[in-house]
């Protein structure tokens, strides 16, 4: 994987995930972004999986209640972009968590431009 801007691209094409794809209304973009997640007066690390205009998930062992509300601050190469995002389900494994997928509540127009600028080099 190459390193470019903050931000990490996966090699591999997206038809290996054409059956997640195929479920969604907005198609999902591979992108290993480091982020961090605002909670209870607390920043958290998490890894930005995959996004699209909606939604993303987000890798993060940190536990955040189904529902909440969450700043979600990226660095997108060029800007800080915070995005508010509400955690719509959680991947555990056992008793760990996994991560977390969440919507975005209102994607503001950097956040637009930086999923552009993925799709453009992925």
């Amino acid at each position: 994987m190459s390193d470019t801007a903050g931000y990490r691209f996966d090699p591999y094409p997206m038809e290996k995930q054409g059956a997640l794809n195929q479920k969604r209304a907005f198609e999902r973009i591979l992108a290993n972004v480091d982020i961090r997640i605002f909670y209870n007066a607390m920043f958290y690390r998490g890894l930005m999986v995959n996004l699209s205009e909606k939604g993303m998930f987000i890798r993060t062992s940190q536990s955040f209640p189904s529902e909440a509300v969450l700043p979600v601050v990226i660095n997108s190469g060029e800007e800080i972009l915070t995005v508010l995002a509400r955690v719509k389900w959680i991947k555990k494994t056992g008793d760990y968590q996994d991560g977390i997928g969440v919507e975005i509540m209102s994607p503001s127009k950097g956040f637009m431009e930086f999923i552009s600028s993925i799709k453009a080099v992925t």
